[in-house]
């Protein structure tokens, strides 16, 4: 049974503030893991990179809330031979991160990546 307060919904340019906020957990995501300031780390280069023109094409993300407030996402990127992160492949293969505060992380995750697979919008 679905839980009726928590849902999922395609992300948009606007999202990029939780694609951020989610970043981080997605970075910090061990209890054992020192956590340093958000707005400290936001200042990293290759979190900067991770974001920037966070909507260009290519970009697709998912979003999971509880009670409407984000608590997960899943997001896709594309890159060049030339920028690209650690998941790098090929410029036809997107890397994949996922995100998911602490108390929400129990089958979020899943939920997020199949939606985030799926070739069908929904709401």
């Amino acid at each position: 049974m679905v839980d009726p307060q928590f849902t999922t919904r395609l992300g948009t340019p606007a999202d990029l503030p939780v694609i951020e906020a989610m970043l981080f957990e997605a970075f910090f995501w061990s209890p054992t893991y020192e956590r340093p300031a958000f707005e400290e780390f936001r200042q990293h280069p290759e979190f900067q990179k991770l974001v920037a023109n966070w909507g260009r094409p290519g970009d697709r993300a998912v979003i999971a809330e509880w009670d409407d407030q984000p608590v997960g996402a899943a997001w896709y990127r594309f890159w060049s031979q030339a920028c690209h992160s650690y998941g790098f492949v090929n410029e036809e293969t997107p890397e994949v991160g996922i995100g998911v505060q602490a108390d929400y992380r129990s089958g979020t995750s899943w939920t997020l990546l199949c939606r985030l697979a799926s070739p069908y919008e929904y709401d």
